[in-house]
């Protein structure tokens, strides 16, 4: 899906976020981990011409790293 998406929608740019956010019940069951734990959660928004094309949160379970070179 997201090819097509790419292939055929302007695309103009973005924004990511990182947080942490406690779990709530359903995520804390997805992802075999306690409600309540902290879990990082990235959210990225791109947007076209018109506005947004699409939005996007990812629950990441606790202990979850996140690394970049400089």
């Amino acid at each position: 899906v997201n090819e097509w998406l790419v292939a055929n929608v302007p695309f103009q740019g973005g924004d990511i976020a990182f947080l942490a956010a406690p779990l709530g019940p359903e995520a804390a069951r997805a992802l075999a981990a306690t409600p309540g734990a902290a879990a990082l959660v990235t959210e990225r928004t791109t947007f076209g011409p018109d506005g947004a094309i699409t939005h996007v949160r990812l629950w990441h379970r606790p202990g979850h790293r996140i690394e970049a070179q400089l």
